[in-house]
């Protein structure tokens, strides 16, 4: 499971800024702060237990709030 980074979204928040190729993603859902890989405009590893801990499903519209230093905070809407 794998999610796409918007291009606007990923100029203005992680190109340039992303040494460690990591962002921690966090949500009201859960207590739990998860770190996922970013590969180019993709996150990857640890983006498929994030969104099957908060049960996301095509279709989702998902909200990311860059509160800094490659931390988001994630609002998940269902369809």
């Amino acid at each position: 499971s794998l999610q796409t980074i918007p291009v606007a979204f990923f100029s203005k928040h992680i190109q340039g800024n992303n040494e460690q190729k990591t962002a921690k993603l966090r949500s009201d859902a859960s207590d739990k702060t998860w770190q996922v890989k970013i590969e180019g405009r993709t996150l990857t590893g640890g983006w498929k237990d994030f969104a099957t801990a908060h049960d996301l499903r095509i279709g989702d519209i998902i909200v990311f709030k860059h509160e800094g230093d490659m931390v988001f905070h994630v609002t998940p809407f269902g369809p």
